[in-house]
C-alpha cells in the first residue's frame, strides 16, 4: 500500500523501497546501464560514489525517470543514516545498492504523492499518509521537477494549475527597512525585510504572509521536509503585515496562508474550525469580509 501510518510498526517489506516498488509498480525499473559513478577526493584519497536512476518502462519514447533521493527519517529505514555526497544537485552514495534503493524510494514518494494530491483532496484517510522516504518534495509530473522546493509555494502552484491550467503562481512583494539586531552589524544599520501577497489568478484575492505554525512540518495537508525549518524563521510585524528577511520565505508564508484559507473553505459549517490543520498561526477565513486584523500581541 502507498499509504501508511508511520506511528505503527510497518511490515518488513517497507525497509526496502525497491521491494515495495517491484510489487506495486513493476513497470518502473532501474536503468540497464546500472549506476553512474564518480570519484570524490576525501582526505587526500579518491573514493567512488554512486547514484542510480529508475525509469518507467513503456513503449513510449517519453519515459519518466526517478533519480536517487536523499533518505530522511520518515519511514524509519536503515538507509536514513547512510552518508551522502551531493554534486550538482545529484545525490551519491558509497554503495550501489543503497543508490538504487534511494532511486526506488524517490519513485514511490512521487507515486504516493500523486495518488493522494492529484485531485487536491483534503479528505484524509484516517491516520494514513502517503509513503515518504526522501527529503525531496515529490513531484506531480516531469515539468514540475525544477520546482522541488519542499515548501508551500510548490503546493500552491499545483493548486492553481489544477484550477486554472498551466500557469505560474503569482506573488507580489513589498519591503520595509528595520533596524538590525544582528550583533555582527554596526548598531543603527537598517536591514531590508519582505512581506508577500499570494494571488488567486481568477478572483484576484490576495493572501498576505502569515506566521508559520510550529506544526507545519507534521501537517498532513502540506508534507514538508525537515531541511526547511520555516517555523524557525525570524519575523518582523508592522501595520498587521508579517515580514521576513528572505523574499522566498515571505512567499512561502503567503502561500501557506492561502492554503489554510482554501482548506478551511472546503469544510463549510459551524464545526469547520475543528477540522483545520493550519500551516500558519493566523485564523483562516471563508470570506474577505470575515477577515479581521490579527492580534499579533
Amino acid at each position: 500500500d502507498l499509504f501508511v501510518n508511520t506511528a505503527e510498526i510497518l511490515p518488513e517489506i517497507y525497509a526496502s523501497p525497491s521491494a515495495v516498488l517491484r510489487e506495486r509498480s513493476p513497470e518502473i525499473v532501474p536503468l540497464e546501464s546500472g549506476c553512474k559513478s564518480i570519484f570524490i577526493n576525501k582526505d587526500g584519497k579518491d573514493e567512488q560514489w554512486h547514484t542510480a536512476t529508475y525509469y518507467t518502462k513503456t513503449g513510449s519514447k517519453l519515459r519518466e525517470t526517478f533519480h536517487s533521493g536523499k533518505f530522511g527519517g520518515f519511514m524509519g529505514t536503515p538507509f536514513s543514516s547512510e552518508e551522502t555526497c551531493i554534486v550538482d544537485g545529484t545525490v551519491y552514495y558509497r554503495s550501489e545498492n543503497v543508490a538504487k534503493e534511494a532511486a526506488a524510494a524517490r519513485a514511490l514518494d512521487c507515486l504516493a504523492f500523486r495518488l493522494k494530491y492529484s485531485k487536491l483532496s483534503v479528505q484524509f484517510p484516517g491516520d494514513d499518509e502517503p509513503i515518504r522516504y526522501c527529503v525531496e518534495l515529490p513531484h506531480f509530473e516531469l515539468r514540475s521537477i525544477h520546482k522541488n522546493t519542499h515548501a508551500p509555494v510548490y503546493f500552491w502552484s499545483c493548486l492553481m494549475q489544477a484550477k486554472y491550467g498551466p500557469i505560474d503562481a503569482k506573488f507580489e512583494l513589498q519591503s520595509k527597512h528595520f533596524e538590525s539586531d544582528n550583533a555582527g552589524l554596526e548598531k543603527g544599520i537598517n536591514e531590508t525585510w519582505y512581506s508577500a501577497s499570494c494571488l488567486d489568478h481568477k478572483t484576484g484575492e490576495a493572501f498576505h504572509s502569515g506566521v508559520f505554525s510550529l506544526g507545519i512540518g507534521k501537517s498532513s495537508f502540506m508534507p514538508d521536509a525537515p531541511t526547511t525549518p520555516l517555523p524557525l524563521e525570524e519575523v518582523r510585524i508592522l501595520d498587521n503585515r508579517v515580514y521576513y528577511r528572505d523574499e522566498l520565505v515571505a512567499k512561502h508564508a503567503a502561500a501557506a496562508r492561502a492554503i489554510d484559507c482554501y482548506y478551511f473553505r472546503s469544510f463549510p459549517g459551524e464545526d469547520s474550525s475543528k477540522k483545520i490543520k493550519k500551516l500558519c498561526l493566523e485564523e483562516p477565513y471563508e470570506y474577505l469580509q470575515d477577515k479581521h486584523p490579527n492580534n499579533y500581541e
